[in-house]
């Protein structure tokens, strides 16, 4: 058992830097979300949807196998926050 989580370990640390980077491309998608065109604004927002989706898929084999289910908890309320900000910004902004 000891030796199993050793060698997880790299893929534990690729899998906690994806979330830190899902963090801050949210962060900047709405820094610059004004400053950039529609089509610009249709493609960040399809491209930030479906890393999520990905993240959420590698996040929930991941925490199945290596028994680590509260990883997905951050990444579930970003991806609700970054919903609900699309929704916002595209059909009431």
């Amino acid at each position: 058992m000891h030796i199993a989580s050793r060698r997880n370990r790299p893929l534990h640390k690729f899998v906690l830097y994806l979330i830190l980077a899902n963090f801050a491309l949210i962060a900047l998608y709405h820094g610059v979300y004004h400053n950039i065109s529609m089509y610009g604004q249709l493609i960040a927002s399809t491209l930030l949807v479906a890393y999520n989706i990905m993240l959420v898929r590698i996040l929930s084999t991941h925490a199945r196998t290596a028994s680590d289910g509260y990883l997905i908890y951050p990444v579930v309320i970003a991806t609700m926050g970054l919903s609900l900000s699309v929704i916002y910004q595209f059909f009431i902004f």
